[in-house]
């Protein structure tokens, strides 16, 4: 699925437990994990701190991306047995100076994944708060 073609606002999800999704209020029309927040930085800012974030982490490439949509598609594998997880990221302006992000992450296969995606949203948005602390 390339970001051309993922939208956050016709997501549908799965009953699996094995995703996780963190949207700005009222944006996604499915279960939301956790709200995403704001953050004082314009979206060039926080996508410039983000490609650096997701530069260091383990395993990740970036399968594709959209520029006018600000949308961004990785996949992550794991370490042992090398399955590969889904994390599609969307960049959103609210201002010149303030932007929020919608991100989902999600296993491609099985139906448990031990709160693999939960953790990575989770250290990667800690990892962008602490650039960028929300408000």
């Amino acid at each position: 699925m390339k970001p051309a073609d993922f939208n956050f606002n016709s997501l549908v999800r799965t009953d699996k437990p094995n995703s996780y999704l963190v949207c700005p209020k009222n944006y996604c029309h499915t279960r939301v994990d956790a709200e995403a927040l704001e953050y004082k930085a314009s979206a060039a800012s926080l996508i410039a701190a983000w490609k650096e974030m997701i530069a260091a982490q383990p395993r990740t490439t970036l399968l594709a991306s959209n520029p006018q949509q600000l949308t961004f598609q990785y996949v992550q594998y794991s370490r042992f047995f090398h399955f590969p997880d889904y994390i599609e990221v969307q960049f959103i302006p609210l201002t010149d100076h303030t932007c929020t992000l919608a991100i989902y992450s999600h296993a491609v296969y099985g139906y448990y994944d031990f709160h693999v995606n939960e953790n990575r949203v989770k250290t990667w948005l800690k990892a962008i708060n602490r650039q960028y602390p929300a408000s």
